[in-house]
């Protein structure tokens, strides 16, 4: 049993909470009941990836303190998010920034290695549906592009780029080279870019997050087509409850 400190960005149309402590894991929901009842297995999922192995068992929630709770801008309910944590504003110890840093590397590592299992990069099956930053992607290729395309607007949150390798772990491994590089200059300090603020922890937190909403989606995607072909470095399946 373990307390769990969680952030609540809402709008009207939906809720995302985040697990505070628990770099880039989320749940969304059209309202904020429904984002919590998903608390719980997203932690276990989480915990099975970060720690790269499995678990004994289950862990369970003791209480969930919310920690902050702000109305948001973003189209939540499109899984955009703009909040900046509380804790996001405090400097990183350099042990704590290698941490997420690694952490970050691994999710596009992950990301890739699930994306290279998927037979076909242009199956798809749900029809076309447009969110704010336009059609939401539908078939791996696309999922993987749109994963890949926001690299260099995260890093613009401190007017960093890289040069587009179009390969998700290369433009990762270049982006977290060009934050090592200005970790000194930029380490509690926040920016403001087209009214959105930012931090070094936010954009190491943003990229583990945006992995994971559209590695889900992914997932989802080749499950319904070549389930038993198909990586799952995530661990996005409860494999604790697996018969």
């Amino acid at each position: 049993m373990m307390n769990i400190n969680i952030i609540i960005e809402h709008h009207q149309d939906g809720c995302m909470i985040f697990l505070e402590d628990f770099t880039g894991a989320f749940t969304r929901g059209k309202y904020v009941a429904e984002a919590l009842q998903k608390v719980e297995k997203e932690l276990n999922t989480y915990l099975l990836w970060r720690d790269h192995q499995q678990l004994t068992e289950s862990i369970q929630m003791k209480n969930i303190i919310v920690t902050q709770k702000e109305k948001s801008n973003a189209k939540v309910c499109d899984g955009d998010t703009e909040i900046l944590f509380h804790k996001e504003l405090e400097p990183l110890t350099y042990a704590e920034y290698e941490y997420m840093k690694e952490l970050v590397l691994r999710s596009a590592k992950d990301f890739q290695t699930l994306y290279e299992s998927i037979p076909d990069k242009n199956y798809y099956r749900n029809p076309v549906r447009k969110t704010f930053y336009g059609l939401v992607p539908r078939t791996a290729k696309e999922m993987y592009e749109h994963t890949n395309g926001v690299t260099n607007f995260y890093l613009n949150g401190f007017h960093l780029q890289i040069d587009d390798q179009h390969d998700l772990y290369t433009n990762r491994v270049l982006a977290m080279k060009l934050l090592d590089e200005n970790f000194k200059s930029f380490n509690g300090i926040v920016k403001t870019v087209r009214g959105e603020a930012w931090t070094i922890s936010k954009i190491l937190r943003r990229f583990i997050w945006h992995d994971r909403i559209h590695a889900k989606a992914l997932y989802k995607l080749g499950c319904l087509k070549w389930e038993n072909q198909i990586e799952n470095p995530f661990f996005f399946e409860n494999l604790l409850n697996r018969k």
